[in-house]
């Protein structure tokens, strides 16, 4: 994931102001919330092995992802960002130079650990609000709109997360990070999995997080997350 931290890391960190601890809010339920499936050989293209392919149609993301899924893509302006088993990322360039740094991007990660104020605690050991609690729990992280929330069926739990320094660790797997800079923002949607956590990453800029969270809903509307 060293190419997502080199992408990542060179813009997306906040100001340094401390956020205090997130409180409960109602459950968030998307319009859409498909449950998981089997799925079932063919009818989809494979996934784009290069970057900056525009998406268009149904797409199968085993490989390069390590949870088979499948997602139907109908707007244009989607194209194929990070390719890794553990991190996979769609990304959009609205209004801004093309295949630059993406003004908005859906990623979904399979990490395997959080870190925390005292390092990295591993996935295993995790419900998603502990997960968010440790992030939470970080100064270098303000967070907001925390709450419930429900995908694929699967009951989980939501934030987004602005973070006061450059190159911020958030999750990841051994070596390899998801780091957080300035700008974009994140929301993080985390889910219950086979004994680990599924992450659904929406990134934007600050104040434009809900605009790109509403873009992102008929594609995770249309996910087959496999059982």
């Amino acid at each position: 994931m060293r190419t997502l931290v080199r992408l990542l890391a060179i813009t997306l960190v906040a100001a340094a102001c401390a956020s205090p601890s997130p409180t409960a809010s109602p459950t968030v339920t998307p319009t859409a919330t498909p449950t998981a499936t089997a799925i079932a050989p063919g009818g989809a293209q494979p996934w784009p092995a290069t970057f900056d392919v525009e998406l268009h149609g149904t797409y199968a993301a085993d490989p390069p992802f390590r949870i088979p899924f499948e997602i139907t893509i109908v707007d244009p302006g989607w194209f194929s960002g990070h390719l890794h088993d553990t991190f996979i990322d769609l990304q959009r360039f609205d209004g801004i130079t093309p295949h630059q740094f993406p003004n908005r991007i859906l990623g979904f990660a399979d990490p395997d650990h959080v870190r925390g104020d005292a390092g990295d605690v591993t996935v295993a050991s995790l419900t998603p609000d502990a997960a968010l609690d440790l992030l939470a729990g970080r100064a270098s992280v303000a967070t907001s709109n925390r709450a419930a929330a429900t995908l694929f069926a699967i009951d989980g739990a939501r934030m987004d997360l602005h973070s006061a320094t450059n190159s911020n660790p958030l999750f990841g797997n051994g070596a390899d990070n998801f780091g957080l800079g300035p700008q974009p923002d994140v929301r993080l949607v985390l889910l219950p999995r086979d004994g680990r956590l599924f992450v659904v990453a929406v990134l934007a800029a600050p104040g434009d997080l809900d605009g790109a969270w509403e873009q992102a809903l008929p594609i995770l509307g249309s996910m087959r997350l496999a059982t």
